[in-house]
């Protein structure tokens, strides 16, 4: 595998590692704050105001998370967030494995640069010794 192919694959490997990583935080406070919500919806509206100035944050983390999930389930019922959790650490698995290749490909690759700049050291000094010494002076 090249550097460079490696690379693109380590970008690929972040972005769907940042994607499944917000679909979990989403999914785990949709699960966290659903009772409170329900709660929340449940009470008379004289009793909502208090209730919600208690539990802002709670109440709009699930919001925030009811309208990304909504958008990212494409009209699936279930949230799969243990399948995302098992792509994720798979996926983070791979990233390992990939970024210890592209460090050992990066060793490598400084290694042959060490050798190719020898060989080329000797090579000049070689040409140096099989040319004939010119003489200072000039015969006229």
């Amino acid at each position: 595998m090249t550097k460079e192919k490696a690379n693109s694959y380590l970008y690929l490997f972040d972005r769907r590692l940042k994607t499944l990583d917000t679909h979990i935080l989403h999914a785990e406070n949709y699960f966290n704050f659903r009772d409170i919500h329900k709660k929340y919806k449940s009470l008379k509206p004289k009793k909502q105001g208090e209730f919600y100035e208690k539990h802002v944050r709670q109440i709009t983390a699930y919001e925030t998370a009811k309208t990304y999930l909504d958008g990212v389930m494409n009209g699936k019922t279930s949230i799969p967030t243990a399948a995302w959790k098992k792509e994720r650490d798979k996926l983070n698995a791979e990233r390992q494995y990939l970024n210890q290749e592209y460090r050992h490909l990066k060793d490598e690759t400084l290694e042959v640069e060490r050798i190719r700049s020898r060989v080329y050291d000797i090579m000049q000094a070689e040409r140096r010794r099989e040319q004939p010494v010119k003489s200072q002076c000039r015969e006229r």
